[in-house]
């Protein structure tokens, strides 16, 4: 489409400073949008023939399909007909021997094609009943997790134990952006020496609490596995996580994304005896 002058609509050269017929002046702006106009006019008219070319590729294609597909139906129907015009020549060979029984004038087609069908081959005698299937060894149940600990491991509302009694351990998982509490959340703890895992749940609240036997050296590995939120978790820091801004928050959910944490194992003094251990939960994305 030829460029115009915007004051009388005369043609109008893309690079021309004004019109030669107003005598309008153009600015910067019009210039150059002329010029991309005509720009853009220019690639359309060179991607005309591409066009166009695929549009007859397409319809060759189609074309060529369509053809191939008549010619398919046209061989099937050649193979039936030559296989009907047998079923009646041996029909009538049939009716022409000496024990011959079949009439091909009085057979249609589909009968006299049951009738030099080949008989089945006797059926295989009847195998013997499936052996009954064997008894599925018995598994030891589940145990069933903690979320709580007796009274008498509670003192104030911490964990408290008495020496030789073993560690209370107890504590909170939460989300570290949503504050919400993890309910539901698989907490283990395994000791590094003999490899033995001991489990506990976090209830509605987001809480859990286990005992641990006591042990000297190596410590417990913590891990924490819950469904909306992943494997790897923060400890809890001074001040806590769920007591600092939202913006402190998302800075350590970033720098979570972008370092491996790594957590030293549980491993109490020779004084202590109880632990309160809080997890911090990222979610995944």
């Amino acid at each position: 489409m030829p460029l115009k002058c915007p004051g009388c609509q005369s043609p109008l050269d893309p690079s021309a400073t004004s019109c030669n017929v107003c005598l309008r002046n153009r600015t910067r702006q019009e210039m150059f949008r002329g010029m991309r106009e005509v720009k853009n006019e220019e690639t359309r008219r060179g991607r005309r023939p591409l066009v166009i070319g695929a549009a007859v590729l397409l319809l060759s294609i189609g074309g060529f399909l369509l053809w191939s597909h008549r010619a398919e139906v046209a061989a099937w129907k050649s193979k039936a007909n030559d296989f009907k015009d047998r079923v009646l020549m041996t029909a009538s060979s049939e009716q022409g021997s000496p024990g011959g029984h079949l009439d091909a004038k009085k057979l249609s087609p589909a009968a006299a094609l049951e009738e030099v069908r080949p008989s089945a081959p006797p059926s295989a005698p009847p195998s013997a009943p499936p052996a009954p299937p064997a008894a599925a060894p018995e598994t030891t149940p589940e145990p069933q997790y903690t979320t709580t600990l007796p009274s008498k491991y509670r003192k104030n509302g911490r964990p408290h134990a008495e020496p030789g009694e073993g560690w209370a351990i107890s504590g909170l998982a939460y989300g570290l952006l949503d504050l919400q509490p993890a309910a539901g959340a698989l907490v283990t703890f395994t000791d590094k020496n003999s490899g033995k895992v001991f489990k506990a749940a976090t209830n509605v609240k987001g809480r859990y609490a286990l005992m641990l036997p006591a042990i000297d050296e190596g410590g417990y590995a913590v891990a924490v596995r819950h469904k909306r939120y992943r494997e790897n978790f923060l400890d809890e820091m001074d001040p806590p996580y769920n007591h600092q801004s939202l913006a402190r928050r998302e800075e350590a959910a970033q720098l979570m994304q972008e370092t491996a944490v790594l957590h030293v194992p549980v491993l109490l003094g020779k004084e202590e005896t109880a632990l309160d251990l809080n997890l911090v939960l990222l979610p995944k994305p």
